[in-house]
């Protein structure tokens, strides 16, 4: 849940928010971790949200694939990015929000191994969730993942990843 857009609010709540322990809080270390510079104030945490960047790469001779992300906390469309050229971008989230993430990918003509994979990650490489899908020799790879978004300072990676072998 997302810190309060005004008002008071203290070192505690937002060490809740980014997941860290109670104790040793301080400004500078909380503010360093969202990505603010000095002069600190409490008021650089009002909404604050997780940043979430994602990524999808489709390797096929031909053919289509796409990437599509969805906040099922929130209701809302979150991205999307296909083989067209449209493969990258960024979103925010609150911690504790679940986002439903599909791919497809359909190599024409429909031949060779065909697989694909969502890794969701932290920006120090800590896994949070992963999925892949062997196609076979199938025309078809398709994955859905749903992930909770941590309660962690750090941004959130989706990388997407289609191919053909």
């Amino acid at each position: 849940m997302a810190l309060p857009p005004s008002g008071q609010i203290t070192l505690y709540q937002i060490g809740q928010e980014l997941g860290q322990p109670a104790s040793n809080l301080s400004l500078r270390g909380l503010s360093a971790m969202v990505g603010k510079s000095t002069p600190d104030a409490m008021s650089e945490f009002y909404s604050v949200q997780m940043t979430i960047n994602w990524e999808f790469n489709l390797v096929i001779s031909s053919g289509y694939g796409y990437i599509y992300m969805w906040n099922v906390t929130t209701d809302t469309f979150a991205g999307y990015g296909d083989s067209l050229g449209y493969n990258s971008g960024t979103f925010t989230a609150n911690a504790g929000d679940e986002i439903y993430v599909v791919t497809y990918c359909e190599p024409s003509p429909p031949e060779g191994f065909i697989w694909s994979q969502i890794d969701v990650y932290d920006s120090n490489y800590n896994s949070i969730q992963f999925a892949s899908n062997n196609g076979g020799d199938e025309s078809i790879a398709n994955i859905q993942l749903f992930f909770t978004v941590p309660s962690t300072g750090s941004p959130i990676i989706i990388n997407a990843s289609s191919s053909t072998v």
